[in-house]
């Protein structure tokens, strides 16, 4: 099938199953990150973003963020999927990381306190603006889209 299964809200006393179970699949992604260049990073594993990043253990996939202003740090993130969102971790970047809950509560990252974020959060990355964005929104954006290009080339 083109769209994959999704476990949208695993409740909190299923967390630690979640974070076993699913935090490597994309039958169980949560959050996506949608940047705002309009890429769209699904958060099924753990990631570290910047503007070329090394991953820190084997756990980690380095994906790169394009910086033109270069106020990213090469690896300037850690950001891995949990039941509600995501959790970020600053990797002690130049330009810190800050965060904005739907709340409105706004958070300066301390390099390697990782804190947990809900959907609908927003980072900001250096000068660079990233919703935390529910996976099953743009999963079926994207979805209705290829179907949409599909029909016009058929």
């Amino acid at each position: 099938s083109l769209h994959p299964r999704l476990v949208l809200r695993p409740t909190p006393r299923d967390a630690d199953a979640y974070s076993h179970s699913c935090a490597n699949t994309y039958e169980c992604v949560v959050a996506a990150l949608l940047l705002d260049t309009g890429q769209t990073i699904p958060v099924n594993r753990t990631i570290v973003l910047g503007r070329a990043p090394s991953p820190l253990s084997e756990a980690d996939s380095p994906i790169t963020v394009d910086d033109q202003t270069r106020s990213l740090s090469r690896t300037h993130v850690r950001i891995k999927p949990s039941a509600g969102g995501i959790t970020i971790e600053d990797l002690d970047s130049a330009n810190g990381t800050r965060t904005r809950t739907p709340n409105g509560q706004t958070h300066t990252l301390s390099p390697g306190q990782p804190i947990e974020l809900p959907i609908n959060s927003q980072l900001l990355l250096g000068e660079r603006l990233i919703s935390v964005v529910d996976y099953a929104s743009v999963a079926s954006v994207g979805l209705r889209n290829l179907l949409f290009v599909f029909l016009v080339i058929w």
